[in-house]
């Protein structure tokens, strides 16, 4: 073949390539902008404002922060009744809704997921009415089943289970002079594996461990136990007047984040149940009787000490410029 025309129909077939590629990336970027046009137009009808989620989202330091995307969308979301987010009545619930996002490996792979922390209060007061823990752990996990079967649907099925949390605080070796407070799980079940019931569960031994604690009637084996963890977990001998809080029991639900697959909860999804738990979830004694409700939420935010972690005692609030800012409490 003459080399002229051999290299006339290479520079033909480049040519069609060139034009075919260009016209595919035109198709792919039409679908991918009628698809951001769809779903900011879903998360308008829900009152949030994708104005206010650019404004405040950071593309990079932001990356993949959903709880601060969740939290922008209820802040500033006229839908929203801001006593549930309000912050300070936050802090002052004894029935609080906790919003973080942890990484896990599960199964060989690693995912990020959105969780819920649901504080469950002194179950140990009331009356014969008031609801009890069994309760509180089947109610939720119910609601989180009927937000995963009814909401977020093409995600995998949310990881529900009772944990124990302790709140410790002292004294920033860093700064003395300031007071700092940790809410960290006990992940140690070899501490109360003794106080599980015949049963063998472990929600069964956290919950004895903590209606111990609260009667002051723990076996000693137990409490020697739960203070050589804390003095493992923590350095207490360079920490200046470290003191441990209290115990809580938390209920905590936790769904894969969406991924390039579009597998997993994402923003409005999120949202969508956060409204349902705050709005429809009630908890009552064997089902009957009076209700009572999980209507307070608290956004977390990465720790100042860690900030590739979400920590339970940091926050997102609107500061004074109407803009998404951090804090933390102390205990």
């Amino acid at each position: 073949m003459d080399k002229k025309i051999k290299c006339g129909l290479i520079i033909g077939a480049a040519a069609l390539a060139f034009f075919a590629y260009k016209n595919w990336s035109k198709k792919i970027k039409k679908q991918i902008e009628e698809q951001e046009k769809q779903e900011n137009e879903e998360l308008e009808t829900l009152g949030i404002s994708t104005d206010k989620l650019s404004e405040e989202i950071d593309p990079y330091d932001d990356k993949n922060n959903m709880v601060k995307a969740l939290a922008t969308s209820c802040f500033f979301n006229p839908e929203v009744d801001y006593d549930i987010v309000d912050v300070e009545k936050a802090l002052d619930a004894s029935r609080l809704i906790s919003v973080s996002q942890e990484n896990f490996m599960f199964r060989g792979t690693e995912t990020t997921d959105l969780v819920y922390y649901f504080d469950i209060p002194n179950y140990l007061k009331g009356g014969y009415s008031a609801p009890r823990l069994g309760d509180y752990c089947n109610a939720i996990r119910d609601a989180a089943d009927k937000a995963w079967s009814e909401i977020v649907r093409f995600c995998p099925k949310p990881r529900c289970r009772l944990t124990g949390m302790m709140v410790v605080s002292y004294n920033d070796p860093s700064d003395p002079e300031d007071r700092t407070s940790e809410k960290v799980e006990i992940d140690d079940p070899t501490i109360y594996e003794e106080l599980k019931t015949e049963f063998g569960h472990d929600g069964f031994g956290l919950g004895k461990l903590y209606e111990g604690l609260v009667n002051k009637n723990l076996p000693d084996s137990v409490n020697n136990k739960l203070y050589a963890w804390v003095h493992k977990k923590w350095d207490t001998e360079k920490l200046g007047d470290f003191e441990i809080v209290e115990i809580q029991l938390v209920y905590r639900v936790s769904f894969v984040m969406q991924g390039k697959d579009g597998i997993g909860i994402n923003i409005k999804t999120a949202f969508q149940t956060l409204k349902m738990f705050t709005e429809e979830l009630e908890i009552k004694r064997g089902g009957h009787g009076n209700a009572v409700k999980y209507e307070n939420v608290l956004f977390c935010a990465p720790s100042s000490r860690y900030s590739d972690r979400f920590d339970l005692t940091h926050y997102y609030y609107v500061n004074e410029d109407n803009k998404i800012d951090v804090d933390n409490y102390s205990m």
